[in-house]
């Protein structure tokens, strides 16, 4: 179905429906406020199919491809929208490309509905070699013991199923699909400076897990796909939200004025914002492109993700950064919006390891995909 819409269209009607559902201030409403998520505007978004974007059409889904869900999480990204639809987007995703059939019908229909949400850690595979992971012990002919803690779920407070990494006793690493609440799984819930996002841990003791709740297949294939999609979702997220503080900001240069002065006219002022504006759009340049080259499958899908993610976070916190400061005095103050976009960045940055770690791992797989070439081999 992907090749039969607009991607155009289709960004113009997603900013419009969040233009008129989320304006700036419901954003500092719900900071202000206790939830976890903004519930009304889950609730748009699921009766509006968002949800089932990635998944197959025979599941309730829209079956559209990573292009088409890239789209959306820039437009979320420019309006900081507190809903943990990303998450059970790549989840939806990793259950499509390695899930048993059983699994796709049973999940796909209520993660496209958006009755269920699901969470993925957002610990990079670095990270997560440096934590414990939870242990899987057979129990019976079809079923296995979980026990353990999985650390930083995306929005996993909001979350009725988790995708956890776990270990047998051989070392072999399988994903498990855990749902809650049940028996013996706690979910704690961790605020974070950027309070349109949380993150959770989860306390598994004793947990039972049947078989069919495994994902077959090779857990690093799922783990190489999870990244791919999260972190191209991080990227474009990151992409939205610079594009709109650096709107904000040469706006607020349009009109303040300064010794009689509009600020804007300012010759350091212009060469600054012209600096943050080059790197604004050659981040977005470059995060399409890996966005679109990912979604057509090709192997330059992967080290053009990591370098996307660490480029558009980077781009992200720096011009959030400057925001702050072009906007003078009002722009340290709690009741502007700077430092919604300026938070966001930086936890963006934070999730799956930093921008050093991100340029490593391009690093590697490009190395790997040369190497794997015949022309690398010659």
């Amino acid at each position: 179905m992907s090749e039969q819409i607009d991607l155009g269209e289709f960004e113009q009607n997603i900013r419009q429906v969040l233009a008129e559902q989320l304006p700036i201030k419901r954003v500092h409403e719900h900071v202000n406020s206790d939830p976890l998520i903004d519930i009304r505007l889950k609730e748009t978004l699921s009766n509006l199919g968002w949800f089932g974007l990635g998944i197959a059409e025979e599941d309730g889904g829209l079956g559209l491809s990573l292009d088409a869900a890239g789209v959306l999480y820039e437009a979320l990204g420019r309006h900081l929208a507190p809903v943990p639809i990303m998450p059970s987007l790549v989840t939806a995703d990793v259950l499509t490309k390695f899930g048993t059939r059983a699994q796709q019908q049973v999940w796909g229909p209520q993660l496209a509905r958006g009755t269920v949400l699901a969470s993925v850690s957002g610990l990079s595979e670095h990270e997560g070699r440096d934590c414990p992971l939870p242990m899987l012990t057979p129990f019976s002919d079809s079923g296995f013991v979980l026990e353990g803690d999985a650390t930083s779920f995306i929005d996993g407070g909001s979350a009725g199923l988790f995708l956890v990494r776990s270990r047998l006793a051989d070392g072999t690493v399988r994903y498990v699909l855990l749902e809650t609440p049940q028996s013996g799984l706690e979910v704690l819930v961790r605020r974070t400076v950027d309070r349109t996002r949380h993150l959770a841990d989860l306390s598994i003791r004793g947990v039972r897990v049947t078989e069919a709740a495994v994902l077959p297949g090779s857990a690093e294939s799922i783990n190489d796909r999870l990244e791919l999609h999260l972190s191209l979702a991080i990227a474009c997220d990151a992409i939205g939200g610079t594009e709109a503080i650096l709107d904000r900001t040469i706006q607020y240069l349009k009109v303040r004025e300064q010794f009689g002065k509009i600020v804007g006219s300012f010759q350091a002022l212009k060469h600054r914002c012209s600096n943050l504006q080059l790197k604004t759009v050659s981040a977005r340049i470059f995060t399409r492109h890996a966005l679109a080259t990912a979604s057509a499958g090709s192997p330059e899908g992967a080290y053009l993700a990591s370098l996307a993610k660490a480029s558009a976070c980077d781009a992200y916190a720096q011009v959030a950064a400057d925001a702050v400061q072009l906007h003078g005095g009002i722009g340290y103050t709690w009741e502007h919006d700077c430092h919604l976009f300026l938070k966001r960045a930086k936890m963006n940055q934070a999730l799956l390891g930093n921008s050093e770690q991100w340029l490593d791992k391009a690093s590697a797989q490009l190395i790997a995909a040369m190497s794997a070439s015949p022309r690398g081999n010659a």
